[in-house]
């Protein structure tokens, strides 16, 4: 796993993801902490992706 100590890469994550949920997407946000000590708990909090509408 890859932290993103640098202030820069950070700032840019930041504003990747605000431009993302301001377009509607999703990002629930997991530490470390979360993956290591409650595995089975993380997809439970994760929306069902809705299927992709037909075309």
């Amino acid at each position: 796993m890859t932290r993103r100590l640098d202030p820069v890469r950070r700032r840019h994550d930041r504003r990747k993801g605000n431009l993302l949920i301001r377009a509607g997407w999703s990002l629930p946000r997991f530490s470390r902490h979360d993956l290591d000590g409650r595995p089975e708990e993380g997809p439970a909090e994760i929306p069902e992706t809705p299927a992709p509408a037909a075309a």
